[in-house]
């Protein structure tokens, strides 16, 4: 709830655009204060919010990952997480997955990624590749609309991570951690 609360990830109603329920994942912004562990409790949490109403559990929802300034470390969490095998246990339908990376020097190491996702993910990913006006403009031919998804500023991977918000999650995984 953390996440969606922080505006890292946001949820759209499917009225909003021809998806049935367009799920925005802004990657860049969750990458720099959050913990991949962190990461898999709100991909896991995610889905069981956008599968609230009776036509996402007909029809799934939409995916769109936000990499737009991204670094390589950010991907090598990505794949950190597909270690979790995450796609394999949440209870939800994607209809479908974007990502929307501006660097074509990851185009390499996305590609791995996305080889070993489930095959019924894999069938239904389209990778977007251009600043993120460009990914906005690809978006469109889904029916996911522009005024979904955040401007560029809000993309953009921030250098100058705020220490306090790291040391807050830190925290609160080491919290959950000692539960179990």
């Amino acid at each position: 709830r953390q996440s969606i609360e922080d505006g890292a990830y946001i949820v759209h109603d499917g009225n909003e655009g021809i998806c049935p329920r367009p799920v925005v994942f802004n990657f860049a912004a969750r990458w720099k204060t959050q913990t991949v562990l962190s990461q898999a409790q709100a991909i896991f949490y995610l889905p069981h919010v956008a599968a609230r109403s009776a036509q996402a559990q007909k029809y799934g929802f939409s995916v769109v990952g936000i990499a737009v300034g991204a670094e390589e470390r950010h991907f090598h969490d990505a794949i950190s997480l597909n270690r979790l095998n995450l796609l394999h246990i949440i209870p939800a339908r994607a209809a479908s997955m974007h990502a929307c990376i501006s660097d074509l020097r990851f185009k390499e190491i996305v590609s791995r990624v996305i080889q070993v996702v489930p095959k019924d993910y894999r069938l239904r990913t389209r990778l977007h590749y251009g600043s993120m006006q460009t990914c906005k403009n690809e978006l469109l031919t889904y029916g996911i609309r522009s005024t979904m998804l955040p401007d560029n500023d809000d993309a953009i991977h921030d250098h100058d991570t705020d220490h306090g918000t790291i040391q807050r999650c830190l925290q609160y995984d080491r919290e959950v951690l000692d539960k179990y």
